[in-house]
């Protein structure tokens, strides 16, 4: 089976620019390439980082961007995004029974579960006990079939000191209902604007770059977050019985330019 991850797209004003790039224009770019690659995915997951600011325009702007996806699609929120306006916008994100918008996507490779990783006004993430009791019951629904989850924010450290303040800090109720599950094969992550891959806790993990900006490779800058004109990305998910591949795919946001320098410059929060 194959799926595609978008992250972070990070939609301003229709018109505006964001860290010198136009965030609709990325979008566009990506769905583009998209389409154009990978119509034979099974569905897409938006994961989270919506909207920059949260404005009821950028989701607008996000759906009439997202409908040109040949795909079907879900969509999660990020730290960026508001939910209650993100759920007036985008009707089809569920709600869990404690108003959470976390949903499961049952497929016959397994159970895909969208994580709500959002503290209210803050930029790092939080897992409460009523996200972590949905979580549970989801895993002991599941059984024995494989479960791959999706946040938004990392549940450790990634090793970049920016960006390991601002991951889900207390992850006592998220270790709590994944404790005695042996079936979660994977965690696919956006937040980090970057590639990375390892492994928690022999849960294999991947994270991807946004469709805007990234972030710079630093390891020691605390804050602010540096950021930089790295090129865009998605990801494509081969997810087989034995066997987990993630490619970030690179592409261009003009067919004609090449890829922005990889210019590095500090943006405050």
């Amino acid at each position: 089976m194959k799926i595609i991850q978008i992250t972070d797209t990070h939609l301003v004003k229709p018109g505006d620019l964001l860290n010198r790039l136009n965030p609709i224009d990325s979008l566009d770019a990506c769905i583009e390439a998209v389409n154009s690659n990978q119509g034979d995915a099974a569905f897409c997951v938006f994961s989270g980082d919506i909207s920059n600011n949260g404005a009821a325009d950028t989701y607008r702007a996000f759906r009439k961007s997202a409908d040109k996806l040949n795909l079907k699609y879900y969509v999660m929120m990020g730290n960026h995004d508001d939910r209650d306006i993100f759920c007036e916008n985008l009707p089809e994100a569920r709600r869990d029974s404690y108003g959470f918008v976390q949903r499961v996507i049952q497929t016959d490779l397994g159970h895909f579960l969208l994580l709500d990783t959002i503290a209210v006004g803050q930029s790092w993430g939080e897992y409460c006990e009523l996200r972590g009791q949905w979580l549970k019951q989801q895993l002991r629904d599941a059984g024995t079939q494989p479960v791959y989850i999706f946040m938004h924010h990392p549940p450790f450290d990634i090793g970049m000191a920016s960006m390991d303040r601002l991951k889900v800090l207390d992850i006592t109720h998220f270790e709590a209902a994944i404790e005695g599950f042996s079936n979660i094969r994977h965690i696919f992550l956006g937040h980090v604007h970057r590639t990375i891959s390892g492994s928690w806790r022999n849960i294999s993990y991947s994270v991807l770059p946004g469709t805007n900006h990234q972030i710079a490779f630093n390891l020691d800058v605390f804050s602010p977050v540096p950021h930089a004109l790295d090129p865009p990305a998605y990801g494509m998910i081969l997810i087989e019985k034995d066997q987990i591949i993630v490619h970030p795919h690179f592409y261009s946001l003009n067919k004609d330019l090449p890829m922005p320098d990889n210019a590095v410059w500090v943006e405050r929060t």
